[in-house]
């Protein structure tokens, strides 16, 4: 009795070489896409329930709270900060508005 014969080896295909990682600072392009990709992702969050808008105002120029500040400028903060946040700033005595 006769043992079939061992099929033959095949060799891996050579791996793709990996795309070159870029370096160095964003160009102007790359920061407004960014910038605009950023919005969107914010909007989307907000829109979804998962965020609000806040901003400080009166005198104050900011707060920090958890890692997250809010300026004097519309604030995406996640939804779940929103009240731990007005806590501090009351606590603070900073006014901060939710805008949505």
């Amino acid at each position: 009795m006769t043992e079939p014969a061992p099929a033959p080896k095949q060799q891996a295909a050579p791996a793709a070489a990996a795309p070159k990682a870029a370096t160095g600072p964003l160009s102007a392009a790359e920061q407004q896409q960014l910038a605009a990709l950023q919005s969107r992702q914010d909007q989307a969050a907000v829109d979804a329930g998962e965020a609000v808008r806040m901003k400080v105002e009166g005198s104050h120029a900011s707060i920090t709270y958890g890692g997250l500040t809010v300026t004097t400028e519309p604030t995406t903060v996640p939804a779940s900060m929103a009240a731990a946040l007005t806590e501090a700033a009351a606590d603070a005595g900073v006014t901060i508005t939710q805008e949505s």
